[in-house]
């Protein structure tokens, strides 16, 4: 089985797609189903099995389509036979059918004795549907029954430290000897909890014995980052050989590796969250100097907002979950994932400058949202964001519970309007009263562009970490951040300022979990602002 292959592979972005299996159920359209009483004659079985490792090896050079052909061959003869349908999950997961893949890896389950490989993977297949309570009750009951191998304790203390307790990863992998894959995951977890010196102690020895560990360099570039080190974002580069790679050849163009751009035609192309993008987008004006020409590709809802702030570039919206690459009306000499620009133009705390923002908002619809406002008593007007992100990417440590939104929202003093995507009417129920409702404007959330022009009106910003965070801040908006212990590598482990964002004040828990105190100091903050400062 791959388990430590699959682990890598179930979070990339699929480039290929063909028709396959809908479910378990339908495997009449593979032939006659086998009794389970009555399996194929030793010879039809080694044929199967034949099937899957040629299915396997597909599998190893990303060749989709071939790798499920031979899976579904395979249970033509046998279809009892575990690690075919396990297989077919991997295939799932990489063109994140999350849900299709969790059926495939359920059904394999079902056919055969506790396997670590598979129960690994359909954990995997949990925590991408954000259900992160099941993948650990599975991964724990594995690790109760004493055949749990060591991929699997990994993976139960990855999922543990997404949903906010790292002091139960440690233990997890305190059970473990020390090893590379170990080590880089340990190294976040004591990140988590602030002690980033013995991460780093633990990191550099594991590299000094393996230099060539690109997930124990990257995760060295993340504490490296969040102590202030910005050298970090070379070693940071190190996810550019990971199996979870950001690269991607959607041009005729070499990857960039910072050579000199004089007459230059450039693609950069999108990697992570939008968030991400947005903060990585405050290097676009260096490369716009340093290129004669520059194309961004970036997530849909971002482009029209790109293209106003970035004039001289060529923005092309596409989304990385589409089989075909985006069309160019011109060629390339170097193409390269976003992220990788720091680590040419932000090696030092004095490469961010002091803009006070990079992106522009489209003045019309600014106007628009304050002139729809007119109506409101005179008081300062205040986004609010409560919410961020999803389960694995930690939402669970970074948003505020009912009871931190019922003073948040009693206690400023503004008209409140909410920035939170995707609210529900029971959610603003619960969270505040009547009288101290955000107004809800829903066409500010029909892409990035309106978002911004909302921002753009308001007076002040309360938010969480996610994107509303960094979209405040490259506005230039004055934003107050309520960032928890265990904040991303992006925030820092210290301060209020972050150095993408002069006019952004970052709010940090004294205490996991614990949002009162950090709630009432930016109660305070913002509440002290005179009208001229707002």
């Amino acid at each position: 089985m791959l388990n430590r292959f699959v682990k890598r592979l179930l979070a990339r972005p699929a480039n290929q797609r063909s028709k396959s299996i809908d479910s378990p159920a339908q495997t009449e359209l593979l032939g006659a189903r086998q009794n389970r009483n009555n399996p194929p004659d030793p010879l039809a079985h080694s044929h199967a099995a034949a099937l899957n490792e040629r299915g396997l090896l597909h599998l190893h050079a990303g060749e989709l389509a071939l790798a499920e052909a031979s899976f579904q061959a395979s249970l033509q003869i046998d279809s009892g036979l575990a690690e075919a349908w396990s297989n077919l999950g991997i295939v799932s997961g990489m063109r994140r059918n999350h849900a299709q893949s969790l059926e495939y890896f359920t059904h394999a389950r079902s056919l055969q004795a506790r396997s670590p490989g598979i129960e690994n993977n359909m954990a995997m297949a949990l925590r991408e549907l954000n259900r992160h309570v099941d993948a650990c009750a599975l991964l724990h009951s594995l690790v109760g029954s004493g055949v749990a191998d060591a991929d699997t304790v990994i993976t139960l203390a990855t999922i543990e430290r997404e949903i906010g307790k790292p002091t139960i990863a440690e233990s997890l992998l305190q059970t473990l000897p020390a090893g590379t894959e170990r080590d880089a995951v340990l190294a976040l977890v004591l990140l988590d909890v602030g002690r980033a010196d013995e991460a780093l102690r633990l990191l550099n020895a594991n590299l000094i014995q393996h230099p060539h560990h690109h997930q124990s360099r990257m995760a060295r570039g993340m504490v490296r980052i969040a102590t202030g080190d910005y050298e970090g974002w070379r070693d940071y580069e190190a996810r550019r050989f990971m199996a979870e790679s950001p690269l991607r050849e959607i041009a005729r163009a070499q990857q960039w590796q910072g050579e000199p751009l004089h007459g230059s035609r450039v693609l950069v192309y999108a990697e992570q969250g939008v968030g991400d993008e947005i903060m990585f987008a405050h290097c676009v004006p260096d490369l716009i100097r340093d290129a004669a020409e520059v194309t961004i590709e970036t997530e849909p809802r971002l482009a029209k907002l790109f293209q106003r702030s970035f004039q001289s570039a060529t923005v092309i919206g596409h989304r990385r979950d589409k089989a075909e690459n985006p069309s160019f009306a011109s060629s390339f000499d170097f193409q390269m994932p976003v992220g990788s620009l720091p680590s040419v133009y932000r090696r030092a705390a004095a490469h961010f400058g002091n803009t006070k923002g990079y992106l522009r908002a489209d003045p019309y619809r600014t106007q628009h949202y304050r002139t729809v406002r007119k109506q409101l008593p005179p008081l300062p007007t205040i986004g609010i964001a409560w919410r961020g992100g999803l389960v694995r990417t930690r939402s669970t440590i970074r948003s505020l519970g009912t009871s931190d939104c019922n003073v948040l929202f009693s206690s400023l003093r503004g008209n409140l309007v909410s920035l939170q995507h995707n609210v529900t009417d029971q959610e603003l129920v619960e969270a505040c009263s009547a009288t101290t409702r955000p107004i809800q404007y829903a066409e500010a959330f029909l892409d990035f562009d309106e978002t911004a022009a909302l921002i753009n009106s308001l007076d002040a910003i309360v938010t969480v970490c996610g994107s509303i965070a960094h979209l405040s801040g490259a506005l230039g908006k004055p934003v107050w951040v309520l960032v928890p212990t265990a904040a991303e590598w992006r925030y820092g482990m210290h301060g209020s300022k972050m150095p993408w964002y002069p006019s952004m004040t970052m709010v940090r828990q004294s205490s996991a979990g614990d949002w009162l105190a950090p709630v009432a100091e930016v109660v305070r903050l913002v509440n002290s602002l005179s009208p001229a400062q707002n």
